[in-house]
């Protein structure tokens, strides 16, 4: 299921990809109250590759704990785009998978968000994610 609400021209590209369409909108509330606007949200993580090839995000909150597509083998088939800085990975673990989040880290997340997510862990996250990537803004 994708959900894609209207987003603007400007700021940073975000892609939510959550399995859980609460806690993805849940997600996208928080940013959007720290006026982010460019936002996708998709709760099958099968999409974000070919989505990446035809809206090319700077941010991606992955689930890494999700059924359709592992989390890793996304990171592996983005890693192109990581490289070059123009994506930061944060990555989204359970409370308590200390060995999951160190181990997305060092496959190229940015940093990790345990849930339940909170806005004081968000934040920080999304603006560190940001500082890593160059801001190009959409014409789109």
């Amino acid at each position: 299921m994708n959900i894609t609400p209207m987003h603007s021209n400007s700021g940073p590209r975000i892609l939510i990809a959550i399995e859980d369409p609460i806690e993805a909108l849940a997600l996208e509330s928080i940013m959007r109250a720290e006026h982010y606007s460019d936002i996708r949200i998709t709760t099958d993580t099968r999409e974000v590759v070919p989505m990446h090839k035809h809206w090319p995000f700077q941010v991606l909150v992955l689930d890494m704990h999700s059924r359709e597509m592992d989390g890793f083998h996304i990171i592996d088939e983005l890693g192109h785009a990581i490289r070059r800085a123009e994506l930061s990975i944060i990555s989204l673990v359970n409370k308590g998978a200390e060995e999951l989040r160190m181990l997305s880290v060092a496959s190229g997340a940015i940093g990790t968000v345990a849930r339940p997510i909170l806005h004081h862990q968000a934040i920080p996250a999304i603006r560190d994610a940001m500082k890593a990537v160059p801001m190009r803004i959409s014409s789109f």
